[in-house]
């Protein structure tokens, strides 16, 4: 509903100021100056709330890579020796344990799927393979989580 009317305040202060005043109708040159008034007051607000949401996605941006940075190189580290050491014939179960405690870390909403993959790749052995596909999600998922 607000935006109904902010779209017709702003096409009436459009049509108003297409539109040439005389000196005697004081009504009118009111109206087009409190329309102008609302334009620049929409303006300061909109650049003032958009301020604020950058300074919380910022926020939440660097909350979520303090606490998952150190799972990224544990991940990339797993990965790495998977194939390094050519685990993927050998017919071995495996989990891994972070260097970081998992219960320790703040999780924000957008990262609670990310929170319970690392709990399962941590808690749960699984065969190489999966293991591999496993932390190639986490990783991929924090990855995005993080850029």
């Amino acid at each position: 509903m607000f935006a109904l009317y902010y779209i017709l305040l702003f096409f009436t202060s459009v049509l108003t100021y297409s539109v040439n005043v005389s000196q005697t109708d004081f009504v009118f040159s009111i109206a087009k100056e409190a329309l102008l008034e609302f334009v620049i007051l929409d303006t300061v607000v909109y650049s003032i709330v958009s301020n604020i949401r950058e300074k919380k996605r910022k926020r939440n941006r660097q909350i979520i890579r303090m606490n998952f940075i150190s799972f990224k190189y544990d991940l990339e580290f797993v990965l790495s020796a998977i194939v390094m050491y050519n685990l993927k014939d050998k017919e071995i179960k495996a989990c891994i344990k972070f260097s970081e405690d998992l219960d320790g870390i703040m999780v924000q909403r957008n990262a609670n799927e990310i929170h319970e993959l690392l709990k399962e790749i941590s808690s749960e052995y699984y065969s190489i393979e999966i293991l591999e596909q496993k932390t190639k999600v986490a990783l991929n998922r924090i990855l995005d989580l993080i850029e």
